[in-house]
């Protein structure tokens, strides 16, 4: 919900490339292509910003720049980094299959957190890589608002069962159902989403928390934003788990 999707980021406004020529190459070749290869594309970027980070992290960590985007976000930086360092360390993002670390705790985040955990660099990355795509995102926006330019972000309505939020907030979703539509003239059998159903209940005692810290974030990078879909909040078609389509 909160960080910002890797693929995205341009590793030449990061820092000096370890080896331009290489990537000009292999960029060269990616851009060739009519469709993306989303998961090379991926590959090459995280590699190269493995290599920088390891160059560069500690004196981009000691920037007072860093240290405010830190603060600021620390509440969903910390579990996000967690959660992708276990998925990268148990080769899954089904929560359930990561052992002692498949139920959330706040001890949990604040012992793989801390930087004098014998992984801390693999936690620390994650942080690294979402300081640089929200200072990119915010310099993208602003120049588009020099031109007179206003953005608007989407909002999806559902959440993947395999996600952060589901992991720190178990909650808040209802696990049990999952998210989809009635027969109807598309599909003569409905349709399964695969999503959980949220647990407005509980959302309520908390006073919708959640939502409020997810429309905070997406105000960091624009100025309107569309819910798809807005009738999600007020109706939703719920399968039992175990149904298929």
């Amino acid at each position: 919900t909160f960080a910002l999707h890797p693929i995205y980021i341009n590793v030449e406004s990061v820092g000096v490339l370890p080896d331009k020529s290489a990537y000009d190459k292999v960029k060269e070749e990616l851009n060739s292509f009519e469709t993306v290869d989303y998961e090379t594309v991926m590959r090459v970027k995280m590699s190269i910003l493995k290599e920088i980070f390891a160059r560069d992290g500690k004196q981009t960590f000691a920037t007072h720049q860093y240290q405010d985007f830190f603060n600021a976000n620390e509440h969903w930086l910390k579990p996000y980094a967690a959660f992708s360092y276990f998925r990268d360390k148990k080769g899954t993002c089904e929560t359930a299959q990561w052992g002692e670390a498949s139920k959330y705790s706040e001890g949990l985040i604040e012992k793989v957190c801390n930087p004098e955990y014998e992984e801390y660099s693999k936690i620390a990355f994650y942080f690294f890589v979402q300081y640089h795509l929200d200072k990119q995102l915010r310099a993208a926006a602003t120049y588009c608002h020099s031109l007179g330019i206003a953005l608007k972000g989407d909002i999806p309505i559902g959440m993947d069962l395999n996600s952060v939020d589901v992991w720190q907030h178990p909650e808040l979703f209802d696990a049990k159902g999952s998210a989809g539509a009635p027969p109807d003239d598309f599909t003569r059998f409905g349709q399964n989403w695969g999503f959980p159903i949220y647990n407005w209940n509980e959302m309520e005692k908390e006073d919708y928390g959640w939502w409020k810290a997810r429309f905070r974030k997406m105000s960091d990078y624009f100025d309107a934003y569309r819910i798809d879909h807005l009738r999600g909040f007020f109706r939703i078609f719920r399968i039992p788990k175990d149904y298929v389509w």
